[in-house]
């Protein structure tokens, strides 16, 4: 699953993802991809920090608060160069954090080390 407000990170995520042979949902909205995380229970998620209406921190807090999407692994994909960012998205659980521009060889090595077996 991917949750990223920009359509085109967003475009370019699900190409790589597909073409290494995974399935991949996505959405644009944070919150519309919350409600579809509890939904579809995906073996794992690339989430951006840096969106409106909830910031991708607070969406990390949330699908880790709830008993059902907590064991998914998150991994943040961003371009906030902060580096208290990575430290709460840390803390808060997130498995990885990948800051944009990224390289395909990285994103798909995080993905396939942290996906649910």
């Amino acid at each position: 699953m991917i949750i990223d407000d920009d359509s085109n990170q967003l475009s370019m995520l699900h190409t790589i993802l597909k073409n290494a042979g995974y399935e991949v949902t996505s959405a644009v909205d944070v919150i519309v991809g919350i409600k579809i995380v509890s939904e579809i229970m995906p073996d794992i998620i690339t989430l951006d920090l840096i969106m409106p209406k909830m910031g991708g921190l607070e969406a990390l807090r949330h699908l880790k608060e709830d008993a059902k999407t907590k064991l998914i692994p998150i991994i943040v994909i961003t371009s906030s160069e902060k580096k208290e960012d990575e430290e709460k998205a840390h803390a808060l659980g997130a498995k990885d954090f990948i800051k944009k521009p990224y390289e395909k060889n990285l994103l798909l090595s995080a993905v396939q080390k942290h996906l649910i077996p």
